[in-house]
């Protein structure tokens, strides 16, 4: 439109090619998405080292640790290729370390241990073992039984030591005082003897 005072209003535009995007368009698409593609990759190499901290049983195939090295080597070109401004390059890069991330992360192998608990092993494996543990937990209460037994036994003996040896001390004073009172009775008997003799 037009203003008083003032000729009309001009406006300037940016060359744009027979797409109908101008170059510069389309280098903000391409760092963006490049962006992008290069957060979502750092995001799921974390979330998959954090699951590997967290769970040090889970067994990790080699493909695996191929997809993270590959994408990690991708990662570090996009950023340089970003850094160089060859942002289809460093949009390349970043697809590929996206992808290849995104692979290990959802890789079939980690997916079906972490659905696949502890407690479901328990369960799965518990009537394998169970038949094994019996005999093993049965000899071992036998034993303890046994232990407890004989220590048993072995104190109710050293109990009934004291008691045999009182006993035998009484068996020797009862001898000692009949020993004494035959003396006596032999005495009065040997006088009796000589005082016959004399009458």
């Amino acid at each position: 439109g037009q203003q008083q005072g003032q000729g009309p209003a001009s406006l300037q535009f940016l060359p744009a090619g027979r797409t109908g995007f101008g170059a510069w368009e389309v280098d903000a698409l391409l760092r963006v998405r490049a962006a992008r593609d290069v957060a979502t990759a750092a995001r799921l190499l974390r979330s998959l080292s954090s699951l590997v901290a967290q769970l040090p049983n889970l067994e990790m195939p080699d493909v695996i640790g191929e997809q993270v090295e590959q994408a990690l080597s991708a990662l570090q070109l996009a950023v340089q290729r970003a850094a160089a401004a060859d942002y289809p390059a460093a949009g390349t890069a970043a697809r590929s370390a996206s992808a290849l991330s995104e692979a290990a992360f959802s890789h079939p192998s980690v997916l079906a241990q972490l659905n696949f608990p502890d407690s479901h092993k328990v369960g799965v494996f518990m009537p394998f073992f169970l038949p094994a543990l019996l005999p093993v937990l049965q000899a071992l209460v036998l034993e303890l039984y046994r232990r407890f037994r004989s220590k048993g036994k072995g104190q109710q003996g050293q109990e009934r030591q004291p008691g045999k040896a009182q006993g035998e001390v009484e068996q020797e004073l009862g001898k000692g005082q009949e020993g004494v009172e035959q003396v006596p009775a032999q005495a009065h008997s040997e006088q009796r003897e000589q005082l016959n003799v004399l009458a």
